[in-house]
């Protein structure tokens, strides 16, 4: 069984500062940070990496800061990944996503990418 936590901080809007997305067949993601259009870059950079039909799982708007992907494996071998964005600090953002991929099952997860917008 996959798990996957969706996070999103900020108000809504067409543009965001950062954004991830994440197939649940394949367990590849695909994150930008600071791009007109992040949305579609992160879609763009999932579906290069080998992600069939990937899903937007977390998106800042307007909201400048640190950002962190956790992943791991749940204890019957599913994917699991954390996404934490708009925070203060690096360490936060890191504590947070591990906190979200663990909480959704994974049980060794990592810190994969960090990322910061200005």
């Amino acid at each position: 069984m996959l798990l996957v936590l969706i996070v999103f901080f900020g108000a809504k809007s067409v543009h965001a500062q950062f954004a991830a997305y994440y197939c649940a067949k394949t367990g590849i993601y695909g994150f930008c940070v600071g791009s007109s259009d992040v949305e579609q870059c992160a879609y763009n950079y999932c579906v290069s990496y080998g992600g069939r039909s990937p899903r937007l799982v977390g998106s800042v708007v307007y909201e400048k800061g640190y950002a962190a992907i956790a992943i791991g494996y749940t204890a019957n071998g599913g994917h699991a990944i954390g996404v934490a964005a708009g925070a203060r600090t690096q360490l936060e953002a890191d504590r947070l996503a591990l906190q979200y991929c663990r909480k959704y099952g994974a049980v060794s997860p990592y810190i994969d990418a960090r990322a910061f917008d200005l």
